[in-house]
């Protein structure tokens, strides 16, 4: 399915930019970008120690996609303007940090279950003996919350949110801002059910 949504895409595309533009080196960057994503994720699951650089390039890179459409708006209108475009790109990659923490915290249990590099089952790893509770992902994802690093994770999803926001506040794109303070709102209210649920637990220890 991916493969024919590409190929569509890439027909559409060269009907609005034709052959010769400069928007297909762009294209080339994002493709590239993408499947080192991939090698990205292999590798960073078999790394013990992960710098978080390394988690912000990874979050990019899956999202290298999404770059095309400020890549498209840019190269249709001519724009010269870098300062601008790199300030989207970079507004971009904060949103993208953010929900990758997000879907980590929400996905702990699948990516264990498949093998998939997760920031949240990095940073629980370097907490507990996870050979202690081997194919037991239920406690490991209760033990995520209890020792309050699903809340961390959280709460740093919000700030790259909030950088998001900074980015391009003074920019005036108000449907942007919309999806950021939406997605934003989503983590904080995922946080605030979650310390609720854990303060319950400790008063009824």
């Amino acid at each position: 399915v991916a493969v024919v949504c590409q190929e569509e895409s890439v027909k559409l595309l060269t009907f609005i930019f034709g052959l010769n533009s400069n928007f297909w080196s762009l294209w080339n960057l994002r493709k590239n970008e993408f499947f080192n994503a991939i090698t990205i994720q292999n590798d960073l699951i078999e790394k013990s120690n992960v710098e978080f650089i390394e988690f912000e390039t990874l979050a990019d890179y899956k999202s290298s996609f999404g770059k095309i459409a400020i890549d498209s708006i840019f190269s249709l209108q001519n724009k010269n303007d870098t300062n601008l475009y790199n300030k989207y790109l970079k507004s971009h990659k904060y949103f993208s940090i953010g929900f990758q923490l997000l879907d980590d915290v929400n996905d702990f249990k699948q990516d264990i279950i498949n093998n998939q590099f997760n920031w949240a089952v990095y940073e629980l790893s370097k907490s507990i003996d996870f050979d202690t509770y081997s194919n037991n992902e239920e406690v490991l994802n209760k033990l995520l919350f209890i020792k309050g690093i699903g809340q961390k994770i959280l709460e740093k999803s919000i700030e790259n949110f909030d950088k998001a926001e900074d980015e391009i506040k003074d920019l005036n794109n108000k449907l942007w801002i919309s999806i950021i303070y939406e997605m934003r709102n989503k983590v904080i209210n995922q946080l605030q059910i979650t310390n609720k649920y854990i303060e319950e637990l400790r008063k009824n220890k």
